[in-house]
């Protein structure tokens, strides 16, 4: 790095893609934010063929897209619930204190 510094443990232990998996990464990054309802639900069909459509991709290689991303879409939503779950003794399983209530004035 120019700063001197160390590159980051994410950076220097990056896996390697072969050239061929590059198009399936940037073909999900490209509709991973294309879900259905509000939270981390499935990616939408429609995108992922639509995604297909805009490569030109033959029947065999949209099936592929579809699995691939599919796969690797739900290993990321896996990734998050366990990222995201709390931890035994946090603040997530402790009860709230309730702010005292005030008393209202007799108007």
């Amino acid at each position: 790095m120019r700063t001197g510094q160390e590159l980051p443990e994410k950076i220097k232990n990056a896996p390697d893609l072969f050239p061929g998996n590059i198009f399936y990464y940037l073909a999900y990054i490209a509709v991973s934010n294309d879900r259905m309802g509000m939270d981390l639900g499935p990616i939408r069909y429609s995108a992922i063929s639509k995604y297909a459509d805009d490569h030109c991709l033959d029947y065999d290689e949209r099936v592929d897209l579809g699995e691939i991303i599919t796969q690797v879409d739900q290993q990321y939503v896996k990734h998050l619930q366990k990222k995201n779950k709390p931890k035994p003794g946090s603040s997530g399983d402790k009860p709230s204190k309730k702010a005292p209530r005030r008393r209202s004035r007799g108007r």
